[in-house]
């Protein structure tokens, strides 16, 4: 760990990690103090029945905490189920995780009798998540919501799932640092999901930063916002790997500023 309240930061959706060596090949390289990740695989064939989080967090030192977002019916069987979620990793101690199931959600991706358990139609069993934790880095705390909203849908419902966490983070006092930070399927620009964060008191990490989209085509669906006593710098979108179909975000988080 760097200055106890200077921390670097990753938010990466990793693609399940179906390309895992090249995932901790880039987590070498910039020596994170904490992961943000979405789309992580647990017990699925496609990613040869790892646990991904664990392997990750065993590479690197990191305690972490997993959150399940849904069981993947084309990956698993009855004995061995496979599930896919989201993970917080850090050099630092993790409390309080839990789980919050949106309340809005698509069924979209909910199995259906006529269409069979394969992986091209991705049947699933749950719902998107934003998993929270608190964070314990030397003599600070911080609150951590990993997102990753709805794809199949519009903006209204993943604004509705948006106002859920920021509803939930009401409850800490406006010095908490707080960050939200994931995968939010923002299709359109100028995103309606950033704007209400900004009206909700957050900062965009990104805002002064010549900070490229997040996907090969352009398109930003992947943010890192603060609130509180919490400032960010030298935010970066590095399109250099290709380790997952998104590019990772990194910033510098400075705490108490």
């Amino acid at each position: 760990m760097r200055d106890s309240h200077e921390i670097r930061l990753l938010n990466w959706n990793i693609e399940r990690g179906l390309r895992l060596p090249a995932v901790m090949e880039f987590i070498a390289s910039q020596q994170p103090d904490i992961c943000i990740f979405q789309e992580v695989d647990l017990n699925a064939r496609r990613t040869r029945r790892l646990d991904v989080a664990a392997v990750v967090a065993e590479k690197f030192q990191y305690n972490y905490v997993f959150g399940v977002e849904f069981e993947e019916l084309s990956q698993g069987s009855k004995t061995a189920p496979a599930f896919h979620g989201q993970a917080i990793l850090g050099r630092c101690r993790i409390l309080n995780a839990r789980i919050l199931r949106f309340t809005h959600q698509s069924d979209f991706w909910s199995p259906r009798w006529y269409k069979p358990k394969l992986q091209v139609f991705q049947p699933r069993r749950g719902g998107r998540i934003a998993l929270r934790a608190d964070l314990v880095i030397g003599d600070a705390r911080l609150v951590a919501y990993d997102l990753h909203l709805e794809s199949q849908g519009d903006d209204a419902l993943r604004s509705a799932q948006l106002k859920e966490v920021v509803e939930d983070s009401q409850q800490y006092s406006k010095e908490t640092p707080v960050i939200v930070a994931g995968d939010l399927n923002t299709f359109v620009s100028p995103s309606p999901l950033r704007q209400y964060l900004i009206s909700a008191g957050f900062v965009d990490a990104s805002e002064g930063c010549d900070c490229p989209g997040t996907k090969p085509n352009g398109q930003t669906l992947d943010w890192i916002f603060t609130r509180g006593a919490a400032v960010c710098s030298g935010t970066r979108v590095h399109r250099e790997t290709r380790a997952s179909d998104h590019f990772p975000v990194s910033t510098l988080l400075r705490l108490g500023g």
